[in-house]
């Protein structure tokens, strides 16, 4: 889970009053939220107007899930769930056994002044990290259940907290290669992010089968998930009912099968559509105007319900462990077999093969585009080398990835290893400056046409809003703006582009435009979680008590654990001197993130000014316990508040 993933829920920007936003959970009921509603396709869907034989990419057809499907094809059934994708995600409980819990991998172990734990009690594993003092005693800790592992194990597995609807990433990975325990990618040293890093609907899209989103929310999702967690047959066959119909009749229908998709039998741009649904991620990807994020069907094109955006500017050094669709398209592999080579031609999806035999299915699969003899080395010296291994050659392991302790071997297939090969795009580049982008399906879009330009735009501001103020943000915001208000203009329902628009117009120096542009917002999605936080802000910093005070709540309501929320309420709290109301909004912070700086500044504050200088003493020693970089600059001060 990477960038945009990785920030969506470190929302609320520093105020002037000095607080950021963080996330958690305590056990608090919440209503579960009702059914969704049957709705109408929209105008235009896909699913209804693009021209294909197979009747299951209509959105009324429902899914029926793996069993039904084994019950027929048993033998494909049983291979699959052998596969890593059978196994991207699932209970802790029910994970296969791949972590290992002593000290030698690694467990308890220490970064950036915290100590990280692991236990296993039972089915239950519990994550905990914890502060520790120069005696060694504990003195802050907080410690969550992993109920979800995300990963088959193979490369390493991530972890998931739940609360009442809510999910959340867990600080700790397991990392299989140097078979230990570390920090999450991207966790770095921002202990913000401890157990407080929201998982959006896009990340369990691919980890997931189906994780319907609660519509507004950050990380909201319909109680409770499917029993079935993993990528499921459905997933690149499509939904099911009707082939299960058709199988169930006394006597089936002759002829080709039009219920069901059959992957092999697709032209390549709709068979590779249904790898890059989840394999095909660059540097971000928006949904079309109107599209929703299960509306895309296997047998349709992707491009018709996304357009993704890769850095122009990508190169032989810049190697990721995500990047297999782009790296594949950049090889001469791909150009040269015109369509004929895809994902497919080397990986059943289907099966997964045996350390043993890999070599030889891969060499296989080179075999029928390349002869024997055409490579230089004799067979001999291949088998003694690298056991007549083509891939062991020309697709090496990377060592240089993007996520720590992990290796992909090199997609672009190389002559020569080392070798560089042109980047995807260049000629449709639409961004030049601080992000040099090209769309991914340049040749499949008109990237002229308005929608092309209003997913570029409303894409470049979701990915600098986390940033802190400055050229990028700026610059993105000048070439962003003129775009968006077109997308507006053409479509004033236009929720994500409107919401971007507003944001563009507060960095460009435009408050109460940009607040316009929330209101719109939040005229027609109340609860739309990340607009009422950026509102919120920017109520606030135009001095607007009470409009922010509002929003806030507003945003507590839809988020009870975004601890960040209540920090920012009671700060206009203390603005007003309302002690009683500050330190409420200050305990309950408290009570969900004993680790955050920002709670125990706040406690210590609201302590002082009620004369509680005790109870204002322990909560800066716990502050101090965190050693926040100013600390000499917060002695300085606590000492001259306590006279």
């Amino acid at each position: 889970m990477r960038g945009r993933i990785a920030l969506l829920l470190l929302l609320a920007l520093v105020t002037a009053a000095g607080a950021s936003a963080w996330f958690f959970w305590q056990r608090t009921p919440v209503t579960d939220a009702p059914e969704p509603a049957a709705k109408a396709a929209p105008a235009g869907d896909p699913r209804l107007t693009y021209p294909t034989r197979y009747r299951n990419v209509r959105p009324d057809v429902k899914y029926v899930g793996d069993e039904a499907c084994a019950a027929c094809h048993l033998s494909q059934s049983s291979s699959y769930h052998h596969h890593p994708m059978a196994h991207s995600m699932s209970l802790v409980s029910q994970a296969g056994p791949v972590e290992r819990y002593d000290a030698a991998a690694g467990n308890p172990f220490t970064k950036n002044g915290f100590e990280f734990a692991i236990e296993r009690r039972g089915d239950q594993v519990f994550h905990k990290v914890s502060r520790r003092d120069t005696s060694g005693k504990e003195t802050l800790s907080l410690e969550r259940e992993a109920r979800y592992a995300v990963g088959s194990g193979s490369h390493g597995r991530a972890y998931l907290a739940e609360a009442d609807q809510y999910i959340f990433q867990t600080p700790i990975n397991w990392f299989a290669q140097g078979k230990r325990w570390d920090l999450a990618p991207n966790m770095g040293d921002n202990q913000r992010s401890h157990f407080f890093r929201g998982v959006d609907a896009l990340c369990l899209y691919c980890h997931a089968n189906q994780a319907e989103p609660v519509v507004d929310s950050l990380n909201r999702y319909r109680a409770p998930l499917p029993a079935q967690l993993a990528i499921g047959c459905e997933r690149c066959h499509g939904p099911g009912q009707l082939h299960v119909q058709r199988h169930s009749q006394v006597s089936a229908a002759a002829g080709p099968d039009d219920t069901i998709v059959n992957p092999a039998t697709l032209e390549p741009a709709l068979r590779e559509s249904i790898c890059q649904q989840c394999h095909l991620q660059g540097e971000f990807r928006v949904l079309h105007r109107g599209r929703e994020l299960y509306d895309f069907r296997p047998g349709l094109p992707l491009h018709l319900f996304w357009s993704v955006f890769l850095r122009a500017s990508r190169n032989n050094q810049e190697r990721e462990a995500v990047s297999h669709v782009e790296q594949l398209f950049a090889s001469k592999c791909l150009r040269a077999s015109e369509g004929k080579l895809g994902c497919i031609s080397c990986h059943d999806p289907h099966d997964y093969p045996a350390p043993d035999k890999k070599a030889a299915l891969y060499r296989q699969a080179c075999l029928k585009c390349h002869r024997e003899t055409a490579c230089p080395v004799p067979i001999p010296e291949r088998q003694a080398q690298k056991q007549n291994d083509c891939a062991a050659c020309h697709m090496p392991r990377l060592k240089t990835t993007d996520v720590a302790h992990t290796a992909t071997s090199d997609h672009r297939i190389p002559r020569r290893p080392g070798q560089a090969f042109r980047p995807v795009g260049g000629p449709g580049q639409v961004f030049s400056g601080t992000i040099p982008l090209v769309n991914f399906y340049e040749g499949l879009v008109d990237l002229a046409d308005s929608a092309a330009r209003r997913d570029f735009a409303v894409g470049v501001i979701d990915q600098v809003e986390p940033m802190p103020p400055g050229p990028p943000r700026r610059e993105a915001a000048l070439v962003a703006l003129p775009l968006l208000r077109e997308a507006v203009e053409n479509a004033p329902d236009d929720l994500p582009a409107l919401h971007a628009q507003g944001f563009a117009l507060w960095v460009l120096g435009s408050p109460n435009e940009a607040a316009a542009s929330f209101d719109a917002v939040l005229d027609k999605a109340p609860e739309r979680e990340v607009t009422l936080s950026y509102a919120a802000q920017l109520a606030a910093s135009l001095g607007r008590k009470e409009a922010a005070r509002a929003l806030w709540e507003r945003a507590i309501a839809v988020n009870p654990y975004a601890p960040s929320y209540r920090v920012q309420l009671g700060l206009l709290f203390v603005q007003n001197k309302d002690w009683p109301r500050a330190l409420e909004q200050a305990r309950a912070a408290g009570r969900i993130n004993p680790l955050s700086a920002d709670v125990h500044m706040l406690l210590i504050d609201c302590y002082l000014s009620t004369g509680r200088k005790n109870e204002a003493r322990e909560e800066f020693d716990k502050l101090m316990a965190l050693e926040p970089p100013n600390a000499e600059q917060l002695r300085r001060r606590f000492g001259e508040m306590m006279k």
